[in-house]
């Protein structure tokens, strides 16, 4: 796979898949982290005198709509970048085309939102047509290069075919570089004990990565809603919280084989409890196993966290993934932002930690707090799939 750290493309025009999924709210990004982290590779380009078109999705449109335009990331980079911006409503066709084609050295043009295309999604069916899109993103350009390793565990036009069509001209971006030689760290060279802490409302989106984390950690901290599910296999009683009733029998297997593989995982102990989901509701600490009919759980409660601080301190690597609670509201992160406060003590002690995933990031950077950690990954789903499978279908597709 080649580097654009290595490379030395000069005048030509670049094709970059990025990642500017970004959280938006009444018209306002919200969090510019991704923006942000695809920045370096962007001016390197610009600064040695490329063209760069630039190519995302945003959110799971069904059809194009206003709401879910990259319209608003192309003012963020207007004001960002010292570089002339332009954006293309059109994604293929001859409009495009013609801004590709006027496109001068030194100027970047963003295209509308990828997912707004159907023949974005590979379909066993409709394979020629992704090929016929892929070809037309293409269509113009020097060099492809990859900088959206949150998106690198999906296969699809942009991320799969795209590439494969530039034969030795494709690279990995500064970012997705970065992304594999900080994930490979604590995937191959991990120092024990290994300690994941995986959060989050759904157990059955996490059930494959957390029988691949059983194999090489040493703990597993479950938080959040997730949790339920094992509580109430073990016949506790959880009130009206959140909890998947059809994935029971899969947390009777993970308990199980946490056991032949000498891995301890460790549910919460006790919770914060609300009748409703309200920053004004009153708040009860009750035994996670013993909430009231009436009540639910909404986030781990302080003899969790004393519980949970004693394993992370201890722990040489920490990989976290999904908050403990429901975050947003400010009466239930506590537990989010104890166990962020937690892991970047531990990194303080000399622990390597990484931490992946939007929620998790958004909810580090809503406490707006000094924590320390060894690396922040731009991608959840990606990062997690890389512990399970040896390599990515995008980093795959980077292969000459």
């Amino acid at each position: 796979m080649k580097l654009l750290s290595n490379s030395k493309i000069k005048n030509s025009k670049v094709l970059m898949r990025v990642d500017f999924n970004v959280p938006i709210k009444n018209g306002n990004i919200t969090d510019a982290t991704r923006i942000l982290n695809a920045l370096p590779s962007i001016q390197y380009l610009l600064k040695n005198n490329n063209a760069i078109v630039l190519i995302s999705h945003l959110g799971r449109p069904k059809r194009k709509s206003k709401k879910e335009s990259l319209f608003i990331v192309y003012k963020y980079l207007v004001k960002l970048l010292e570089f002339p911006v332009f954006f293309s409503e059109q994604i293929i066709g001859d409009e495009v085309d013609k801004k590709k084609e006027n496109l001068k050295l030194g100027e970047v043009l963003l295209i509308e939102n990828i997912r707004f295309e159907n023949k974005e999604k590979l379909e066993n069916n409709n394979f020629e047509k992704n090929i016929f899109f892929a070809k037309q993103l293409a269509n113009q350009m020097d060099f492809f290069v990859n900088e959206a390793f949150a998106c690198s565990h999906r296969e699809s036009s942009s991320m799969t075919l795209l590439p494969m069509l530039f034969s030795k001209k494709k690279l990995a971006g500064f970012l997705l570089e970065k992304e594999i030689k900080y994930l490979n760290k604590a995937k191959h060279n991990s120092l024990k004990p290994f300690t994941a802490i995986i959060g989050g409302s759904k157990i059955s989106t996490k059930i494959k990565l957390i029988k691949k984390l059983l194999i090489i950690c040493d703990n597993i901290i479950l938080g959040g809603a997730m949790a339920h599910t094992f509580i109430v296999f073990l016949k506790g009683k959880v009130g009206s919280s959140l909890f998947e009733e059809d994935q029971l029998l899969e947390a009777a297997n993970i308990l199980k084989e946490a056991k032949k593989y000498n891995c301890k995982i460790h549910l919460p102990i006790d919770c914060v409890s609300t009748q409703k989901i309200s920053n004004n509701q009153i708040i009860q600490f009750r035994k996670i196993n013993k909430v009231p009919n009436n009540e639910m759980s909404v986030d781990i409660g302080p003899d969790s966290l004393n519980l949970f601080h004693k394993i992370i301190i201890e722990s040489k690597t920490i990989l976290w993934n999904g908050p403990m609670g429901i975050f947003e509201l400010s009466a239930f992160s506590n537990g989010t932002r104890m166990i962020a406060n937690s892991i970047s003590k531990a990194t303080e002690l000399g622990s390597y930690s990484i931490i992946g995933g939007g929620d998790s990031i958004a909810a580090i950077n809503s406490f707006n707090e000094n924590f320390k950690f060894s690396y922040l990954s731009t991608g959840g789903g990606a990062m997690l799939e890389f512990f399970k499978k040896d390599n990515l279908p995008a980093i795959s597709a980077l292969a000459e």
